[in-house]
């Protein structure tokens, strides 16, 4: 508390009778999904600005190279249905006619897949469908956008507090230790905050913990030899105790496989990261070939991407919205990107 009541003293002394520059709309997090809302909020302001703590848009949807490979996918995504078919495929005509994305229905079938919002019977009528080009067109797109609209994005700015005045102003402050007021902050779901202030109930949320993810990404460099079974998404995979998701992608005649790891791999990686590996290929192989592998060689290249986000349980969520409404910040769910759309349709084609 004492410290945080210093920081906020040292930051008035240190701008003085300096006027600040004042922001109307603040988004803190460049996914998807605040992407869109920064477009939603610019049809009526146009003093909308994005505050990113990395050098690159995207969220937990941004790309990363492979080898020579540029911009791949290394998290295992899929764009899941949420509540029913028709606000499904709203949300897919939404991608192809107001973002200009192309798409194509997912054959084989996504398999395993777990997803409480929707019915049985409404599941049942889902053709699962994806993006050419990825998450990597997808933001693409986004950024053309964002341009048109003359949205302002602020790359590295990591938010190391946000706190609120007595007078009910709202800022963000910065790691650079810099100050920006604004009229609205609107925050996402997973985000990495230490602190929320509040001077005059004098209140906290603190301590969210933060989950480590670990992705495999595995390129079969043997052109010739073909699995016997094939995938696009298995979301529950049940063939390894190593592998928690698996997504296929294919790049011309590459084929790679993006795996997100379990706890039991992940502790395996700690012990001997070359002998986890040889496992959780062996895994693969053996589900791919439907018999364990027969020795014929296949060379292969593997790369290990780590992922930090806070981790949200159903008590932090609740804490979550129910201290952003006490200070006055608007908190968007950044859960699933066609959820996102499907609550906001309306807007979004209004906006757009």
């Amino acid at each position: 508390m004492k410290n945080d009541q210093e920081t906020w003293k040292r930051c008035n002394n240190r701008m003085g009778n300096q006027k600040i520059k004042k922001m109307k709309i603040v988004l803190v997090g460049s996914s998807p999904a605040m992407l869109l809302q920064a477009l939603i909020l610019a049809k009526k302001n146009n003093n909308v600005q994005v505050f990113e703590k990395k050098n690159r848009l995207g969220g937990s949807w941004k790309t990363s190279d492979f080898y020579n490979i540029k911009n791949i996918e290394t998290g295992t995504h899929i764009f899941a249905p949420w509540k029913n078919a028709k606000l499904y495929f709203q949300s897919k005509k939404f991608l192809e006619t107001k973002l200009k994305l192309k798409t194509f229905f997912l054959k084989p079938q996504p398999v395993r897949i777990i997803n409480k919002h929707i019915t049985r019977k409404e599941l049942a009528k889902i053709k699962y469908f994806y993006i050419r080009g990825g998450a990597n067109q997808l933001v693409k797109n986004l950024i053309s956008l964002i341009k048109k609209k003359k949205i302002k994005i602020f790359f590295n700015k990591k938010i190391k507090k946000v706190l609120v005045d007595s007078r009910g102003k709202k800022r963000l402050i910065l790691c650079d230790k810099s100050s920006i007021e604004a009229d609205k902050i609107y925050l996402p779901l997973f985000l990495d905050l230490t602190n929320f202030y509040y001077s005059k109930k004098k209140r906290y949320v603190t301590n969210f913990k933060s989950k480590v993810s670990k992705h495999l990404v595995i390129e079969l460099l043997n052109k010739k030899i073909r699995s016997k079974r094939e995938l696009t998404y298995i979301q529950k995979a049940n063939f390894s105790k190593f592998i928690d998701r698996v997504s296929k992608f294919n790049f011309k005649n590459k084929t790679i496989y993006c795996l997100r790891l379990s706890e039991i791999a992940k502790r395996g990686l700690k012990e001997s990261k070359k002998k986890q590996i040889h496992l959780i290929y062996k895994d693969l192989l053996n589900f791919l070939f439907q018999k364990k592998y027969d020795g014929k060689k296949i060379n292969f290249r593997t790369k290990i991407y780590t992922y930090n986000s806070s981790y949200r349980n159903i008590e932090n969520v609740v804490k979550l919205k129910t201290f952003t409404k006490l200070l006055g910040f608007n908190l968007i769910d950044t859960s699933e990107i066609i959820k996102y759309i499907s609550q906001n349709i309306k807007q979004l084609n209004d906006s757009l």
